[in-house]
């Protein structure tokens, strides 16, 4: 005998082995995996009775332990059910009095069907079963990494360079945002794309990427053929922003940042990192939702290096996966960045294979788009991910 490291997603295989029907498999999947859901601030009283309905469906709840006697008022939790109890359980919800239970039995519901299969860029559809690559081009004299630097004569050669080695997307910025660095006027910024955005749409099939938080940006590249917003803000520098994100059907980026590109190193804190990145996501994605934009256009990042501590970053990418329940594809933006460089003590010329690892690292948890300086070295990284991807599916390795 042995025990199987398989989640969900991945039982189909071992349960069709063994001889289950179709109609097993669907259930017994409810069942295979344990999902621990962590609820923050929950009455004392409702965590009594949350606990006690877990218990009598087979799943648990952990909760402080001045819960039970009532000598804390609050107390965060954590459930711990399989698919097949959470149903249980939120059929269970409804029937309480509680108003409180009765929204928690909703948002669960929502948070455990809360995945779109694909997302739309123009009128192309993207499956979320795919892993994609966006090459990073500037056109700005201060962009961290002199390997993305090209002139207004370099763009068009570069771009359809990457394109041939595979690349979903492209990433042009006209601006700096890495630490330190300074706000340029967003005239200087549209003159710096002007003889780069109406050429480039012409001539490659991949859709483009604006990286801008400005609106007045992002509305010209959008004009001129642009398919995607890349705002480092999530909408909120500029609050112009989401009605020309709506007036055109663009695809928007979403990223968390604490504070400014120039201040944002300035000693960032965190309590919970986790918590406070989701919950500010969590935001910026309601924020779009609301003003009407499709939630199949809205791509999430938690922003690598963007107002975070070294250990900050290393945590971001390995509970990535749980920004999943916000129901979006999820963009990650490690190239060459200064958490390689920190561990590595080595230059941004220096970390490509730095870069490899932790770009696969990230697609094993739940990475959708890799946003790359380097376009060979990602899709060789997705390629060598979609094989283990199989090994693990149908019990190759």
């Amino acid at each position: 005998m042995r025990i199987l490291r398989l989640d969900s997603s991945k039982a189909d295989y071992e349960l069709q082995k063994i001889g289950v029907c179709p109609a097993g498999v669907r259930v017994m999947k409810k069942k295979y995996e344990v999902i621990p859901i962590k609820i923050f601030k929950v009455p004392v009283t409702e965590a009594n009775i949350i606990k006690q309905e877990m218990l009598s469906i087979g799943g648990d709840s952990a909760q402080a332990s001045g819960a039970i006697n009532h000598s804390v008022n609050y107390t965060d939790i954590i459930l711990l059910g399989t698919m097949a109890q959470y149903e249980k359980f939120i059929y269970k919800l409804t029937e309480q009095n509680f108003d409180f239970l009765k929204r928690l039995s909703s948002k669960l519901k929502d948070i455990l069907n809360n995945k779109e299969d694909i997302f739309l860029i123009g009128n192309d559809e993207y499956t979320l079963e795919k892993k994609y690559i966006m090459g990073i081009i500037n056109v700005t004299p201060d962009s961290f990494y002199r390997g993305s630097r090209k002139s207004q004569y370099e763009v068009i050669e570069e771009s359809l360079k990457m394109q041939e080695l595979g690349a979903d997307f492209i990433d042009i910025g006209a601006e700096s945002t890495r630490p330190g660095a300074l706000k340029i006027d967003e005239r200087e910024e549209i003159e710096r794309l002007k003889k780069i955005i109406p050429e480039l749409v012409s001539k490659i099939k991949i859709p483009i990427s604006i990286d801008t938080y400005k609106s007045s940006v992002a509305e010209f590249c959008l004009d001129n053929g642009v398919k995607i917003v890349n705002d480092i803000s999530g909408m909120e520098f500029d609050n112009k922003m989401v009605d020309i994100v709506k007036k055109y059907a663009a695809t928007v980026v979403l990223m968390h940042i604490k504070g400014t590109p120039r201040n944002m190193q300035d000693d960032p804190y965190y309590i919970d990192v986790i918590k406070e990145v989701y919950d500010s996501l969590e935001k910026k994605r309601d924020n779009a939702l609301e003003h009407g934009i499709d939630n199949k256009r809205l791509i999430l990042d938690t922003g690598i290096g963007f107002g975070k501590r070294l250990e900050d970053n290393y945590v971001l990418i390995a509970r990535h996966r749980e920004f999943l329940s916000l129901g979006c594809p999820l963009l990650l933006g490690i190239s060459r960045k200064s958490l390689i460089g920190k561990v590595l003590d080595n230059k941004p010329e220096e970390r490509l294979n730095g870069t490899s690892v932790l770009n696969t690292l990230g697609l094993v948890k739940g990475a959708t788009i890799l946003r790359v300086h380097d376009v060979k070295e990602a899709c060789e990284c997705v390629k060598l991910y979609n094989e283990f991807e199989k090994g693990v599916e149908y019990g190759l390795y």
